[in-house]
């Protein structure tokens, strides 16, 4: 699997807006042609053009001083979902976070990251968009490369994500080139999948799995495609971070905040942990998805302003055991 990230020819077409204390500019990071799609078990490349949003303190001809890449949470499959387009409307949900670390200094910048195509949920592939926008930010302000951090408030499976499912196979399907997932649906999951063609997150037509596949593929795990590609998309698997980590997961009832599953998360702490990665990790007890923002993006701001000041990172890898295995699922024979 290539974990190397894209080296794409980039140009830039920017738009500037001003409002209040942000500049809003958006720089596309293109090239030529756009690169094959990837098949099942193999890592999914950039698409051909990538959008970076860059917010910074409105100081007319000031250079940036410090640039923080921040990913807002948007799952969606149509381009009327994308920062570059929610923020310049002001529809974005995450513009108080935004401006608050512009207030405090910080030029920020934000990606497309689901691509072109919108591939909903495709890790690496957001990943790739994520490092083309801080090039394409990076050289339209005219800044050198360097280590930038990164801050996103990140989705997985769990129990109040069920009903995105259509929307999330569809989005991986545009990722991995799978166009024959609707031979395991039903009539209900067909129509549902078409329904949210391009739909934003909390618009999506919300059936549950029970009602999307045939009883014979009721557990997703046991469909080949799904399983491989599942697999690939195990964070860990493609690589492993050069610097220090702050995590945050809430954990508001037996399993974890709703959406994401907080022993997954403890698991891929503590992997990190055994390969020398610094972590700390911080578990909000009593909070879901949503109210867990709130502590997490405040000890981020810390976080985030230690690092720029050069203090030494704790790491808190000591306290931090074992999860539930996160471990890849046996692809079956089909």
């Amino acid at each position: 699997m290539n974990t190397e990230p894209s080296r794409r020819p980039q140009r830039h077409r920017v738009l500037v807006i001003t409002s209040g204390v942000l500049v809003l500019a958006i720089a596309a990071a293109a090239c030529g042609g756009k690169p094959a799609r990837p098949t099942a078990g193999a890592a999914p490349a950039s698409t051909a053009a990538g959008l970076a949003t860059t917010a910074t303190p409105a100081r007319p001809g000031a250079r940036p001083a410090r640039l923080l890449s921040y990913q807002t949470s948007y799952d969606a499959l149509g381009a009327e979902c994308d920062p570059s387009y929610t923020l310049r409307a002001g529809t974005g949900g995450e513009t108080g976070f935004i401006r608050s670390y512009v207030s405090s200094g910080y030029t920020v910048v934000m990606a497309d990251y689901e691509g072109e195509d919108a591939a909903y949920g495709v890790g690496q592939l957001s990943g790739y968009e994520t490092l083309d926008a801080i090039r394409a930010a990076e050289n339209w302000l005219g800044v050198p490369e360097a280590a930038m951090p990164v801050l996103a408030y990140i989705d997985e499976p769990g129990s109040a994500w069920t009903g995105q499912i259509p929307a999330y196979l569809d989005g991986l399907a545009r990722g991995f080139g799978a166009r024959d997932l609707s031979r395991y649906s039903t009539q209900p999951g067909i129509a549902a999948a078409n329904a949210d063609q391009t739909r934003c997150s909390g618009t999506f037509t919300g059936l549950p799995s029970a009602q999307l596949f045939k009883p014979r593929y009721q557990d997703i795990a046991k469909i080949p495609v799904l399983a491989r590609i599942l697999d690939d998309l195990i964070m860990s698997r493609s690589g492993t971070p050069r610097g220090p980590l702050f995590i945050g997961n809430g954990l508001s009832d037996s399993a974890g905040d709703g959406v994401t599953v907080t022993r997954d998360v403890q698991e891929l702490a503590y992997i990190y942990c055994q390969r020398g990665v610094p972590v700390e990790l911080r578990i909000y007890h009593g909070l879901d998805h949503d109210q867990a923002g709130t502590p997490f993006f405040a000890q981020a701001q810390t976080f985030l302003a230690q690092r720029f000041a050069k203090q030494p990172f704790r790491t808190g890898c000591a306290q931090i055991g074992p999860g539930d295995s996160i471990a890849p699922v046996t692809v079956p024979v089909p």
